[in-house]
């Protein structure tokens, strides 16, 4: 049983009676019947999949630093049980986070570290910026964010808790 195609091109070619059928005219055909792509399709279809993986790919490093920014916030936080943990221990906030990683003669002959050098410094590399207030009853911590600078927005944006 032949194909709607063949059948198609059979009647084509039949139409055509004051031509003579000769192998290169049935080729031709044949071969215009199994054509692929042209190049500008190609080429077309190329733009469009390079515009797609650009959109792609910056997504995908802005929610780095969004997501950077989101376990900075969580760094704080610990931090800040560490803070409360020195406080009950020493009847006192420190005097810097450095006091959170080392003993000094004012912590006592029973201190151990609260906190890892590693929890002091944010994700960007900055130091968490600490600030105890007037009354040394509670504190703010602080970070600058991706730009390292006062002020931003999203993964730039200064993030402060404040506590006990």
């Amino acid at each position: 049983m032949k194909s709607f195609c063949q059948i198609i091109s059979l009647i084509d070619l039949t139409s055509r009676r004051d031509q003579p059928l000769t192998s290169s005219r049935l080729n031709s055909r044949a071969a215009r019947a199994q054509a692929g792509l042209t190049l500008v399709e190609i080429v077309i279809v190329l733009v469009i999949l390079s515009v797609l993986i650009g959109f792609l790919t910056k997504g995908l490093f802005a929610t780095g630093a969004t997501q950077k920014a989101r376990i900075n916030v969580m760094k704080m936080e610990k931090l800040k049980s560490a803070i409360n943990q020195y406080q009950l221990m020493s009847n006192g906030l420190p005097p810097s986070l450095d006091a959170l990683v080392n003993c000094s003669g004012n912590s006592g002959s029973a201190c151990f570290p609260v906190a890892q050098a590693d929890d002091l410094i944010d994700l960007f590399g900055g130091q968490f910026r600490f600030a105890p207030d007037g009354s040394g009853n509670s504190f703010s911590l602080k970070t600058l964010g991706a730009d390292k600078r006062d002020g931003g927005s999203g993964a730039d944006a200064d993030v402060v808790i404040t506590g006990p």
